[in-house]
């Protein structure tokens, strides 16, 4: 009978379950679903305590930051997710393989926020998807050792690959499916016209379909007044929906005033930054509201 040493039987155990993470992440395609699974998997692979993945959005911040190890209550004390800098944004801005093992010792650490759980080990990888960097994996406190070693960084950098893939799979199918709704959306109103349906009972599908497509709380449907510089909620569909139908909104000042001169969509991840208050459009949102926002033309 052949002797398997420890150190081999870690090895084979390691593989078979980069193995079986990549079969999980290959047989999901819910994309956030796929996002915590590879927080949760980097984990457990590598002994860590914690364990992040930070998705980078917009001027290299951090624009989703999915977690495992912290609890939801833990979040909450801890504050606004990170911004990239410090020894995290040192992987956004250098996407290699990072190991520390001692973050407060590193010349980029800004220290952590109030209420931060404390960290001393870290690992991190980019994940490359669609032909860019997506995200970085991050890692903390290694359970069973005092640093995280070269095999678990091999291992992470592997995962990471594995990640790549199931987040390109999932993200193609989300598209898919965007598509799918799109097209069934447009096919429905599109029967509404031809069958002679009444205007009302068209606008009405039309804002309640935007809404499901745009994942928005409200949606509404502007139309000319009928008198000098003023538009109409002529149909809406979410949150206080009935409370809007029937609101009129200056042309002049308003995001659907802009939208109907320059016949663009327009939209803003915040409305505080559009100058206009989105309150003047029916929509009862404040401009302060930290929400995406977007305008379509109106309707005629």
């Amino acid at each position: 009978m052949a002797y398997i040493r420890p150190g081999m039987a870690r090895v084979q155990d390691r593989r078979d379950m980069l193995l079986q993470a990549g079969l999980t992440l290959a047989s999901e395609l819910s994309l956030p679903v796929v996002l915590q699974r590879i927080v949760d998997l980097a984990a457990q692979i590598t002994d860590a305590r914690y364990g992040a993945l930070g998705v980078i959005g917009d001027a290299d911040s951090i624009a989703e930051f999915v977690t495992t190890g912290i609890s939801a209550r833990q979040r909450e004390s801890i504050g606004n997710l990170p911004s990239g800098r410090g020894v995290l944004g040192l992987l956004i801005h250098e996407p290699r393989p990072v190991r520390i093992n001692n973050i407060a010792d590193h010349p980029q650490s800004v220290g952590f926020p109030a209420n931060h759980p404390p960290m001393r080990s870290f690992l991190g990888a980019p994940v490359q998807a669609m032909g860019r960097v997506f995200g970085n994996i991050y890692l903390a406190e290694k359970r069973s050792a005092d640093e995280f070693s070269q095999e678990d960084e091999d291992a992470l950098v592997v995962l990471a690959t594995q990640a790549g893939v199931a987040i390109a799979n999932a993200s193609l199918y989300e598209e898919v499916r965007s598509r799918e709704r799109w097209l069934n959306a447009l096919r429905e109103i599109t029967n509404h016209v031809l069958a002679g349906g009444r205007e009302t009972s068209l606008l009405s599908r039309i804002a309640e379909h935007a809404r499901e497509l745009a994942g928005a709380d409200v949606a509404t449907v502007m139309t000319d007044s009928g008198r000098t510089g003023e538009l109409v909620v002529s149909a809406a569909a979410g949150a206080h929906a009935g409370e809007l139908v029937g609101k009129s909104v200056p042309i002049e000042g308003s995001i659907s005033g802009a939208v109907m001169k320059s016949a663009e969509s327009l939209i803003f991840g915040i409305l505080a930054v559009s100058g206009r208050s989105s309150a003047s459009d029916g929509t009862g949102l404040r401009s302060s509201s930290p929400c995406g926002f977007r305008a379509a033309s109106p309707a005629p």
